[in-house]
């Protein structure tokens, strides 16, 4: 009895710092995520960088910043990008795939 009970406070203790690490690695992330659009942003400020980079496509499966910096909230409707809708504008070749059969 006395075995098992200190193999689940190992197994337990282990998993705690797995799961630190991985929060710690998604708080970096996170960080530099918000440096690089702060970056992208005052690029666009003065002219460097289209409002287009500051929004992902819709596909990407990242979100746009709200105006504040801040990511959304859940429910929220984020920021409008280049289109008016929340999403980037598609920009370039508009050529339509073959389906015909």
């Amino acid at each position: 009895m006395q075995i098992s009970l200190v193999a689940d406070v190992a197994s337990t203790y282990l998993t705690l710092q797995a799961d630190q690490a991985l929060l710690d690695m998604t708080a970096d992330t996170l960080k530099t995520y918000e440096e690089s659009y702060a970056l992208t942003k005052r690029s666009n400020e003065v002219g460097v960088a289209s409002s287009l980079e500051l929004c992902p496509g819709p596909d990407s499966g990242r979100i746009c910043p709200s105006e504040s910096g801040a990511l959304p909230s859940s429910g929220g409707s984020g920021s409008q990008c280049a289109d008016g809708t929340g999403r980037a504008a598609l920009v370039g070749n508009s050529r339509q795939p073959n389906v015909a059969g």
